[in-house]
Parts: structure tokens; sequence; C-alpha cells
């Protein structure tokens, strides 16, 4: 998925958890609020390019999040124990939930210098 903001959003959902272990439960029981709550915002992308209410992206959002986990959970450790385990895992659920949000919402995006600029996305 070229769109995603995947670096920072895996850092921003990591953020809390880098200082010590977590459990594959703990971290995708965070990662079902904070990853709907930090692309949602009025200023993200995933608000200001898309025609949505933040009810909506919320929505959507929280949709594709829990899809992409169950899709992950086999494969994540009993504990990610490294800031490289929680930024890659990081990176897969942003990958997955970002392209998820873009199929679902293709016929609600806007076009514009920003949505279109694809450095920002990736």
């Amino acid at each position: 998925m070229k769109h995603v903001l995947i670096i920072a959003l895996a850092l921003l959902v990591a953020g809390p958890a880098l200082a010590i272990e977590v459990t594959r439960e703990d971290w995708i029981a965070r990662q079902s609020t904070s990853i709907p709550t930090a692309l949602c915002v009025q200023s993200q992308r995933f608000r200001e390019c898309y025609h949505v209410t933040k009810a909506q992206c919320t929505e959507v959002v929280k949709a594709a999040t829990e899809t992409c986990l169950a899709k992950l959970k086999p494969r994540l450790p009993d504990v990610l124990d490294s800031r490289g385990d929680i930024r890659f895992w990081g990176s897969a659920l942003a990958a997955c939930a970002g392209t998820s949000y873009e199929n679902t919402l293709a016929d609600r995006r806007k076009p514009g210098n920003w949505c279109d600029d694809q450095t920002g996305w990736e």
C-alpha cells in the first residue's frame, strides 16, 4: 500500500509500549482504540482527503483495524519485547488498516494537491 503513513503511525501506536514488554493481548487491545484515534483527527489525511465525518472515519478505521488484527493475531509473538517487534507489527497493522480504509472509501476521496501528493502517504 502506497498511501499509508506507516512509519509515523507505527511510532505513534508503539509509543506507550516502547519502554516495556507488551503481551500480544495488551498490544491488540491498545491498537483497537489508538489507531482510530490517531488517524481520525481533523488534521490527518484520513479525514482531510475524504468526504467523511469524524464518526464515519472512526467507524471505518475501527472495523479495518479489527479485521487486520484478526489476520495478524496468529502470527504475533506472545510478547512483543523490542522496539523492532513493535515497529514491525505496528507497520504491518497500519498498512493493512490503511489499505482497507482507502478501498472502503475510494468513492469519497477528495482530489487536491495535499491529497494527491504521494510523498505524504508513504
